[in-house]
């Protein structure tokens, strides 16, 4: 017993998975997932989520901390919540429904502790209800090496290095690197050839994202789904290539768009991950690197510059790949108020989502020269709140939580000082308020809050959208959720089901947010669904087409350059089309098209494929590539008919194809001399008085005429 449980420690059990047919899965965590205490590796972001259930902190979990999940602050505040799931509660059944059996997903390690609670959770269901909460059995430790070893292998799941093999952003990373992790950027643009590269050799399957899509495959009879609820396809499978139908219920963005004025309608902003960065060194060479240039002697008094290798200041250019310069958040903001379709519509409204991540990467201390990380991230959202109030009042601002934007990972978890000045500028703006009047219980606490003090504790909030009346003037409201508490967190799964009975009775309609596309689609509570015009998530820094209804899923793409898509959405949504919100990624995306080294510029905001200046809605289709392509297929298609005509030429059996035999040579040479003499003339025509098939008879008669015996076989040697 001893030995079984020095191996589980180490991570070096061997399981064979309970999902999967064959032979053992081998998943050793620290060799593939990095060193837990080194920061930015897959093990540290999965063991500091891990520790987050330690609410007494005394550096253990135990079966009651686990089972009360993400938020619990006090001993008794756990008993509440065990009660609740060892109950048959309304709220204690919506707190229960969720599912364990989500895969291994990067940068969601939510996933994983989502699962540890509800296996907990299951854990004391089967316990005597007689049976005091402060029993022992309550008190059993949780290891993560265990817990984490069967995470992986119970989905079949690994991150293996593909050993001496040779890859890079451009085909096939360096054998100096010991981890997936350390080679696979997800967000970069060149993740999917890396992860092309690793896939026959089944390497790195968990950074590359394989392993969340293999898990819902197997469990669905082989169909993606982003929910079990939902029928929209996963968020990553999205076929880009669809188009929009009347026959979907919902109305293109395009024929939305007109110079009279709308009524009931607005445009939408759809932006995530920003990432600003305050002091851009220009060359990409700056401290941290990947994501990140940073000029090393940064200080309070030169942020908001751009630097060059030197240091000195200039006009800020950017590299294409990295996070980007206040001036370039800038650009995008004005690029949206440019565009016709906002520009010549002036009676028209405009909003903004935001969907999360306002902060750069790795602000971490000893990137930042001696300054406070959570000063710097005040600085940031405060600046950057100035500037979109330059274009939008607080009504028609809609901000959400993202991972970067607390504690990594973990903002609202607990009351920490980055969270709570998060959410204090928004109050303070006006983008958060007590409008409806609404109240809210905490489970660590016997008051009711109101919507700004529950807002306070969870970065959760619901806030009705300006200029649409809604269903029977019922309103629209956009519910924004905070997915760094994952699937489990009482006070907010709690405040969800209220919520969306609230507006339920008020006949409303509802657009939710969550930063995290693997958390957002499976919050909706059960018997909900058909209120819901518009799921939106970020996280991922690509762009996908909006998963059709019921779900209405979109996955909106980033504005920082370390992206698939560097873009934005522009979305048109009214009671035309019953408020339900969807984009196209070919005929709604704004990309940025300036170069490496390019100025940041309104105008370089333009429609996906779209080479010149203005934003006329185009078929998103490159000139150049159509150029290439159409002489490529036409001549594809000569080159195909000339070959049949010659194959099925080939294959008739009226040719007449002589033997290459001496024999066959006199035929050739009889019947030229045939035509010569001028005798079969009425072959080709009357001229001779004989019908072409006359002709042809008289030629084959010669030919048998002509015709020499066979000969002999040659004698045996």
């Amino acid at each position: 017993m001893h030995l079984l449980w020095i191996l589980a420690v180490t991570g070096s059990i061997i399981r064979t998975s309970p999902h999967m047919a064959g032979p053992a899965f081998s998943f050793n965590w620290r060799d593939e997932l990095g060193d837990p205490t080194t920061s930015e590796t897959h093990a540290e972001e999965l063991f500091s989520h891990f520790y987050l259930l330690d609410h007494n902190s005394n550096g253990r979990i135990e079966l009651w901390e686990a089972a009360a999940g993400l938020g619990v602050i006090s001993r008794q505040a756990a008993i509440e919540v065990i009660e609740q799931v060892r109950g048959n509660s309304t709220v204690g059944r919506a707190i229960f429904a969720g599912s364990d059996d989500w895969g291994p997903a990067p940068n969601h390690p939510g996933l994983f502790v989502d699962c540890v609670v509800l296996k907990a959770r299951k854990e004391i269901r089967r316990l005597p209800h007689a049976m005091s909460v402060d029993a022992i059995a309550y008190e059993r430790e949780i290891h993560f090496e265990r817990e984490i070893t069967e995470y992986f292998t119970s989905h079949g799941c690994g991150d293996r290095m593909p050993g001496k093999m040779t890859i890079n952003s451009t085909g096939p990373v360096s054998s100096r690197r010991s981890t997936c992790g350390e080679i696979v950027d997800r967000e970069s643009p060149g993740y999917a050839k890396t992860c092309a590269a690793m896939a026959p050799g089944g390497f790195c399957r968990f950074s590359c994202g394989e392993c969340v899509e293999q898990a819902r495959t197997r469990r669905k009879g082989g169909k993606h789904l982003a929910s079990d609820r939902f029928g929209g396809t996963l968020h990553g499978t999205t076929d880009r290539s669809s188009k929009q139908t009347e026959g979907e219920s919902y109305v293109r963005t395009v024929e939305l768009s007109g110079h009279e004025e709308k009524e009931d309608q607005i445009t939408i902003l759809l932006t995530s991950d920003w990432h600003a960065e305050p002091w851009y060194q220009m060359d990409g060479h700056g401290l941290v690197g990947n994501a990140v240039t940073r000029y090393p002697k940064c200080t309070y008094e030169n942020e908001w510059n751009c630097f060059e290798t030197d240091g000195a200041k200039a006009a800020c250019k950017v590299t294409g790949r990295n996070d980007p310069p206040r001036a370039f958040i800038r650009s995008h903001l004005e690029g949206f108020l440019n565009l016709s379709v906002v520009r010549e519509n002036p009676n028209q409204k405009s909003v903004m989502f935001f969907i999360g991540d306002t902060q750069v990467h790795a602000l971490y201390d000893r990137f930042l020269n001696g300054l406070d990380p959570v000063a710097v991230k005040r600085d940031i959202l405060n600046e950057t709140l100035a500037d979109i109030f330059n274009y939008w009042n607080s009504s028609e601002i809609f901000y959400t939580a993202g991972n970067n934007d607390g504690p990594h990972n973990a903002i609202f978890v607990r009351q920490d000082p980055a969270s709570l000045n998060w959410a204090e500028l928004l109050v303070r703006h006006g983008i958060v308020t007590n409008s409806l009047n609404w109240t809210y219980s905490l489970i660590n606490s016997t008051e009711e809050h109101s919507q700004v003090g529950f807002f306070r504790h969870t970065g959760y909030y619901v806030k009705q959208v300006p200029y649409l009346s809604g269903p029977g003037g019922a309103g629209v409201f956009a519910i924004i959720t905070n997915t760094n508490l994952g699937l489990n967190h009482f006070d907010q799964q709690r405040a969800l089901l209220t919520d969306f009975q609230r507006l339920r009775d008020r006949g409303a309609v509802v657009y939710l947010f969550g930063h995290h596309p693997k958390v957002a689609p499976r919050m909706v509570p059960k018997g909900y669904e058909d209120m819901v015009r518009g799921i939106l998530s970020g996280h991922v820094h690509r762009a996908e087409t909006t998963t059709p209804p019921p779900q209405l899923f979109t996955q909106v793409p980033a504005i920082s350059q370390n992206a698939v898509d560097n873009a934005f959405y522009v979305a048109q949504v009214g009671a035309k089309g019953d408020y339900r919100l969807f984009v196209d990624y070919h005929h709604d995306l704004y990309v940025y098209q300036g170069g490496p080294g390019s100025s940041p510029a309104a105008g370089m905001w333009r429609l996906r494929g779209e080479s010149h200046d203005g934003d006329s809605r185009r078929s998103g289709i490159s000139p150049v590539l159509i150029a290439v392509c159409i002489p490529a297929i036409t001549f594809g298609l000569l080159f195909l008919i000339v070959a049949l005509r010659i194959w099925l030429h080939r294959r008739s059996p009226r040719r007449w194809h002589p033997v290459q035999t001496e024999a066959g040579e006199r035929e050739l040479e009889d019947a030229k001399d045939v035509e010569d003499s001028g005798a079969p003339s009425g072959m080709h025509g009357e001229k001779g008085g004989r019908g072409e098939e006359e002709g042809v008879e008289v030629l084959k008669q010669e030919k048998k005429a002509v015709a020499p015996a066979p000969a002999p076989a040659p004698a045996p040697q």
